[in-house]
C-alpha cells in the first residue's frame, strides 16, 4: 500500500480552486453534497510521495547484534516465492504463514496478476481513494483484473482508503464506498476494507498535514469512517497504520485502545523487528497482518519492488479472520 499523500490546492489551478467552489456554493443552494459526485469529477493521484519515501525519512532500521538474531528471521531482499516456503535460518519449510501484496498506480499498467498465486501470493490490497475527492487512476483495472483470474489463478483482493485530514471521516466513508460501488462494489468473498492512517503529507520532505489536529479528534475521525464502512459492508475494517506515526504526532498510545474492535495490520521495517518476527504496533496491540517490506521482489509478472505482508495463522484461522464468505 504504498503510502500515498496529496494536498488538494497543491494539485488544483487556479482555474479548477474556482470551479470546486462555484460546486460548492451549488452544493449548498440545492443540498447536493460530495457523496453525489460523478466518477467523472474524481481527480486521479499522480504525484504523491510513495510510502519508500516517506518511511525513509520516518522508520529508521534499527541495529541489532548476533543475540537477537532469531532462527525464524525474516531475510532481506524478500523474494516471492522462495522466502515465503522456505525458512532460510532455520533449515525447514514455512508453516501456517500467508503472504500478501499491497499496491497502486505506482505499479503501472504492465502489473501482471496471473501468476501471483503460483508465487504464493494469496492476497491483494489495492488502493481506491484518497480524502473525498482523490482515486487512484489504476484501481478500477486492478479490481477488474483481480475477479476475471481463473479459479486456479485466484487471488483474494480488497480496497483501501487513505485517511486525508482534511475531510469530515463519514464523507470519506461515503465516498470510498460510492467508488467501490462504480466499479463493481464489494463481493462477499473479498477481504474486509482498510483505513491507512499515517503521514498525510503534499511532498516527502513537507509537514504532516496531522500536526496540529487533537489526538481525539483523530480517532474521531477514523471511527466515524469505521463504523459507517462496517455497517455498510457487513465486514469489520482493518486499520492500518505505524507505531512511529503515533510517536510522532505525540498521541498517547493508550488511546489506540478505542479501536480494539478492528483488526489491526501494522507497518514495521526495522531489523530488530524482521529478527524476532514480532512487529511493534501502537499501544503494544495484538496484530492481524505485518507489513514488513516496501523493497520486496517478484519472481515474474513485475520487475519493481512491492509491498509485503504477512499474517501468521492457518488459512482456516485467516478466513474467519477477514470475513470471507
Amino acid at each position: 500500500m504504498a503510502v500515498h499523500f496529496a494536498l488538494v490546492a497543491r494539485q488544483m489551478g487556479d482555474q479548477m480552486k474556482r470551479y470546486v467552489c462555484a460546486f460548492a456554493f451549488a452544493a449548498m443552494m440545492t443540498g447536493i453534497d460530495a457523496k453525489s459526485l460523478s466518477a467523472q469529477e474524481w481527480q486521479t493521484l499522480d504525484d504523491e510521495p510513495s510510502r519508500a519515501d516517506l518511511f525513509a525519512e520516518y522508520i529508521v532500521p534499527k541495529k541489532i547484534d548476533d543475540k537477537q538474531a532469531h532462527a525464524t528471521a525474516l531475510l532481506g531482499p524478500f523474494v516471492f516465492p522462495s522466502d515465503t516456503t522456505y525458512d532460510k535460518i532455520q533449515d525447514r519449510p514455512r508453516a501456517d504463514v500467508i503472504f500478501g501484496i499491497d499496491i497502486s498506480h505506482y505499479e503501472g499498467s504492465t502489473f501482471r496478476f496471473d501468476g501471483l498465486k503460483a508465487q504464493n501470493v494469496r492476497f491483494v490490497y489495492a488502493k481506491a481513494t484518497q480524502g473525498i475527492a482523490y482515486k487512484d487512476g489504476r484501481f478500477a483495472e486492478y479490481w477488474a483484473a483481480l475477479a476475471a483470474l481463473p479459479p486456479e489463478k485466484r487471488v483474494l483482493r480488497g480496497a483501501y482508503h487513505f485517511l486525508s485530514s482534511s475531510g469530515d471521516g463519514l464523507e470519506q466513508a461515503d465516498r470510498f464506498l460510492k467508488f467501490l460501488e462504480q466499479n463493481g462494489g464489494l463481493q462477499p468473498g473479498d477481504l474486509p476494507p482498510v483505513l491507512d492512517l499515517e503521514w498525510d503529507k503534499a511532498t516527502a520532505n513537507g509537514p504532516d498535514r496531522w500536526q496540529g489536529h487533537k489526538a481525539d479528534d483523530i480517532i474521531d475521525t477514523v471511527l466515524a469512517w469505521l463504523k459507517r464502512v462496517e455497517e455498510k459492508t457487513g465486514k469489520v475494517p482493518v486499520v492500518y497504520t505505524a507505531r512511529t506515526w503515533w510517536r510522532d504526532r505525540g498521541i498517547p498510545e493508550e488511546k489506540f485502545a478505542r479501536l480494539n474492535h478492528y483488526k489491526v495490520w501494522v507497518a514495521d521495517y526495522s531489523k530488530s523487528s524482521h529478527a524476532v518476527e514480532v512487529p511493534v504496533a501502537p499501544n503494544k496491540s495484538h496484530f492481524d497482518l505485518w507489513q514488513f517490506s516496501e523493497q520486496a521482489r517478484l519472481s515474474t509478472g513485475y520487475g519493481g519492488k512491492v509491498d509485503a505482508n504477512i499474517y501468521y495463522g492457518s488459512e482456516k484461522k485467516f478466513i474467519s479472520d477477514f470475513q470471507i464468505k
